[in-house]
């Protein structure tokens, strides 16, 4: 049984809202195409110059929806005049902005999202393609037979198909850095290229982190490979430079697929290799052989083997380079649910974030542990309290989000639990009575009902009336009885035992099984003489008893391990044993048991280890 739900009180606080809603600032505008350089003009969404060399021209501030359109929201061919598109939004079911043989064009702070294609170049040259958002599209960015294009500082999440991809034979001279590529399928696929570079990029939770085939002088430096399903495939005889790349792992071994490859994995000695979360070595030794010892350098002192023909020589001890710019991030409708309750223990299980390869978990606000997967099991735990529970996902440099997921849980398991307490109200005088308040609670998700109460002690048996009393999971009802006290009883601490019988309900058939029989032993302090005039209890301005309701998370909890029956049991019995828990006198204030000393008669509060008339040490049981 679960109390609340997961997204309070620690939900995401990220809008997570289409992204096809209008921006703000944004002008509707029909389709832009253009192919050549005469057309750059109002009529084609020119909004005015300073784009680059001799003040040529910006497209600015529009918005439109390309599913209007047969080929683009911005489709531009044939120019070679310096421009710049940038603030634009362009969201649809074709492409979003589309090059074809253009030269000294730049795409800068646009947003394209919902499209067949986000940004595609093609057969173009000394483009740039900067700070853009690319998302929810199959394809993200595309380079195809273009040279001299530099693509850097954009954020492509949530491809289908490919995040940014490098092809066509004569595509040579670019420069993919500083991109973020979270949640794609394939974040970064590079074929046939050539004198490129793959560096700085965030590369996040994606299905292949980086796909390589046939290209030749190609460097992958300074990367960070985060919770992919694979960090790398390269194929035919690639000739690369893989190095001071970060490669992070949930699973510690997602791996990577070489085909006859000729890359080289470090920069030799000092200048090291990649870092390797699942790598094992340690760091005594230092030099190129790695045999100068001791003297840690920073480098693993045995080679990571990536298969039987390909190392990195000079693995690295820690991530390389600057820390990211933004911590991991949870998917939209991320959860923390709760599973597998039993008395003491919770499955937490969790939406995996975009980026992570940790998780610090919470009993909010205190965190209890770090893990490298997506649940965790809490021990420990006390059946029927409630607990708040949090997580975060953090990076390899341990940097946390503040936004993950909550859940606030009653510990209440499947089966049947009663948790049973009583207490008694007020001074005990010869001849007078007592009001003993009988707390009962469901603990387990079966329905229970009590079927009897008895009292027994030197005086004879009381029984609780008005049973049976039903209760349903997680509910807590209090039914109170009258011991009448003897006037021949002899003062001090008189032994009682209480007996509870009870039953639960079946699931699956709804008939009532007997359950075993709850007993409990205490005792009650009797005082000599009458009891005042007034009514037992404190002065509470009424004529009637009253009582202080406690909350079970109060009084179950302190003792309830003790009493459970042996694992593997079908029933499960809670008893509570001692005057602390069994029979405890309630005032307004919830004070000490009343006590006496065995020596002078003196009443002592329960508190107190030795009589404070003469001194006498006080045992556990009162007197």
């Amino acid at each position: 049984m679960l109390s609340g739900t997961a997204s309070l009180p620690y939900a995401s606080s990220q809008a997570h809202g289409s992204s096809e809603t209008s921006m703000a600032g944004l002008t509707i505008h029909p389709e832009i195409y253009i192919v050549n350089d005469q057309q750059f003009d109002l009529a084609h969404g020119v909004t005015g110059g300073s784009g680059t060399e001799l003040d040529p021209y910006v497209i600015q501030g529009w918005e439109m929806d390309a599913s209007t359109t047969s080929t683009a929201g911005i489709d531009i061919r044939y120019t070679s005049v310096y421009f710049v598109i940038r603030d634009v939004y362009v969201h649809g079911v074709t492409d979003g902005i589309d090059f074809l043989y253009v030269v000294h064009g730049t795409i800068e702070n646009t947003t394209t999202a919902n499209n067949f294609n986000g940004i595609t170049l093609s057969s173009s040259v000394a483009d740039v393609i900067a700070n853009n958002t690319v998302s929810g599209n199959k394809e993200g960015i595309t380079i195809d037979n273009s040279q001299y294009v530099d693509c850097y500082n954009n954020t492509v999440v949530g491809t289908s198909s490919q995040g940014i991809t490098l092809g066509g034979y004569s595509t040579s001279h670019v420069n993919v850095t500083g991109n973020q590529l979270r949640g794609n399928s394939w974040a970064l696929v590079v074929t046939g290229v050539k004198n490129s570079t793959v560096s700085r990029n965030q590369i996040f939770s994606n299905t292949l982190g980086m796909d390589l085939e046939a290209n030749n002088n190609v460097s992958v430096f300074e990367n960070s490979f985060a919770a992919d399903g694979q960090w790398i495939a390269s194929h035919f005889t690639d000739i690369l430079h893989v190095y001071h790349n970060n490669f992070f792992s949930l699973t510690n071994n997602p791996g990577i697929y070489i085909d006859a490859s000729g890359s080289s994995w470090d920069l030799g000695y000092p200048g090291g290799g990649n870092y390797w979360s699942n790598y094992n070595g340690v760091d005594n030794c230092s030099g190129p052989g790695q045999n100068v010892c001791p003297q840690p350098d920073g480098i693993g002192d045995t080679p990571y083997q990536i298969d039987l023909l390909d190392q990195d020589n000079y693995p690295l001890m820690k991530p390389f380079g600057a820390q990211p710019r933004f911590a991991p991030m949870w998917p939209a409708g991320s959860e923390l649910t709760a599973s597998d309750i039993t008395p003491t223990t919770v499955t937490l299980n969790w939406t995996p974030a975009i980026g992570a390869i940790k998780y610090r978990v919470y009993e909010y606000p205190v965190p209890i542990t770090d893990v490298s997967s997506t649940s965790f099991t809490m021990t420990g735990l006390r059946i029927g309290a409630t607990y708040s529970f949090k997580v975060e996902a953090g990076d390899g440099w341990s940097n946390f989000t503040t936004n993950g997921p909550g859940l606030t849980v009653r510990i209440i398991p499947p089966g049947a639990y009663l948790g049973y307490v009583a207490f008694y109200f007020g001074s005990n005088y010869q001849g007078g009575s007592t009001l003993i308040v009988n707390n009962f609670t469901d603990l387990g998700q079966n329905a229970v009902r009590v079927t009897s109460v008895t009292m027994t002690g030197e005086w004879g048996s009381f029984s609780l009336g008005g049973l049976p009393l039903y209760l349903n999971s997680g509910e807590t009802r209090t039914a109170n009885m009258t011991i009448q006290i003897p006037i021949q009883a002899k003062p001090g601490n008189r032994t009682v035992a209480i007996a509870v019988t009870w039953q639960y309900r079946s699931l699956t058939n709804s008939t009532w099984t007997d359950a075993p029989t709850i007993s409990i032993a205490g005792y009650l302090p009797v005082q000599a003489s009458q009891p005042p005039p007034q009514s037992q209890g404190p002065n509470t301005g009424k004529t009637s008893p009253g009582f202080v309701y406690l909350d079970p998370s109060d009084w179950l909890i302190s003792m309830i391990n003790q009493y459970l029956l042996p694992a593997g049991a079908t029933l499960w019995m809670l008893s509570f044993l001692g005057l602390a828990l069994v029979l405890r006198k309630k005032t307004a204030t919830i004070s000490g048991f009343p006590r006496f000393c065995s020596r002078c008669g003196t009443e002592v509060e329960f508190a107190n280890r030795f009589c404070p008339k003469c001194g006498t040490l006080l045992s556990s049981a009162g007197g």
